[in-house]
């Protein structure tokens, strides 16, 4: 849903559509994280509607005025009390549930759904080295696609498009490079190594500040890691920043790709803090990626469209394929 940081004070709230459901996250009056479904209990009127922002001390319907603390308790509801056997502890928000991982947050809709210390347990922590939590949000970008969502994931799963498509990133990190290590299930792919003397993915080859992490081993400070992480997360990780992206269909043809970059907090005061140079190295190589996947939706909608096998480099795809049918139950 994004990141912990954007909710920094109680009252902060931020709004997300998943599964054709509005749902508020916010930090209540005591500074718990909570996520509540957008609807009111009387008449099922949408709470918020700003896609952010800051409540008072009390979420209040703009319909019937029923009013709702922050931790999701009815608290008035006009003239309520005249109807018999009416109590305001049986109307609270309903609640979905909520997880905080590595500093991102992430919701389930679902009526009993599986604890995430279960779902996401191949990752919990993976990435500990990187001190994602800590990390600073320096740049914000949303990408309207028109391509389907899940050519979106299997682009990202695969370099071999890399040498025709990403002429500069082929010359950072070399497609036949690296190794994966998560090969199966719901979270993918692995790293690649950044041919040197280039530093990090950047237009420079340069760092672009800080690492992330400056304990980090030497073998993580010249690699960069991708991951598909389902159903809605690609996570980039570099030595000296980290970007990620959040991916939205929209339908069956267009895609929502928020995106932000990460650095570590102090990187500003590096001298050699220069965020653009890694910004600009991925707005050139999304952008590719956008025009390449919306030219394949485009002949993915002929008759005569069957997909071709995929070769030895494309095993993380395969992968992915694998994956989502499993859970559409078709394998």
């Amino acid at each position: 849903m994004g990141r912990v940081s954007s909710l920094p004070e109680p009252g902060d709230y931020i709004v997300r559509e998943i599964a054709g459901e509005s749902i508020v996250i916010l930090r209540d009056k005591n500074g718990a994280l909570r996520a509540f479904f957008n609807i009111c209990r009387h008449r099922g009127t949408r709470l918020c509607r700003e896609e952010s922002g800051r409540l008072g001390a009390t979420i209040q319907c703009s319909y019937h005025a029923w009013t709702y603390s922050t931790d999701g308790r009815l608290v008035g509801a006009p003239h309520m009390q005249e109807v018999e056997g009416f109590d305001k502890a049986d109307y609270p928000l309903h609640e979905a549930a909520l997880a905080e991982w590595e500093g991102f947050l992430f919701v389930n809709v679902a009526d009993d759904p599986s604890p995430f210390e279960k779902a996401w347990g191949p990752l919990i922590g993976r990435f500990a080295r990187f001190g994602l939590p800590k990390l600073a949000v320096g740049h914000r970008v949303m990408y309207d696609v028109n391509a389907n969502w899940k050519l979106v994931f299997q682009n990202y799963s695969e370099c071999l498009h890399c040498p025709t498509i990403h002429p500069k990133l082929a010359t950072v990190l070399p497609y036949q490079s690296g190794a994966n290590d998560l090969t199966e299930g719901p979270y993918l792919g692995g790293y690649m190594e950044i041919l040197a003397p280039n530093a990090s993915a950047t237009i420079s080859g340069r760092a672009c500040g800080l690492p992330v992490n400056p304990e980090m081993g030497a073998e993580d400070m010249h690699r960069a890691f991708y991951y598909t992480l389902m159903p809605n997360m690609l996570l980039s990780l570099h030595p000296d920043y980290v970007n990620y992206y959040m991916v939205w269909p929209v339908t069956a043809e267009r895609t929502i790709v928020e995106s932000e970059w990460l650095f570590h907090s102090d990187s500003r005061k590096h001298p050699a803090y220069n965020p653009e140079d890694a910004i600009q190295f991925w707005e050139t190589t999304n952008r590719q990626d956008w025009d390449i996947i919306e030219r394949s939706q485009l002949g993915i909608r002929s008759r005569r469209y069957e997909p071709g096998p995929y070769s030895a480099r494309e095993s993380i795809p395969a992968a992915w394929d694998h994956e989502y049918l499993r859970q559409m139950g078709r394998v």
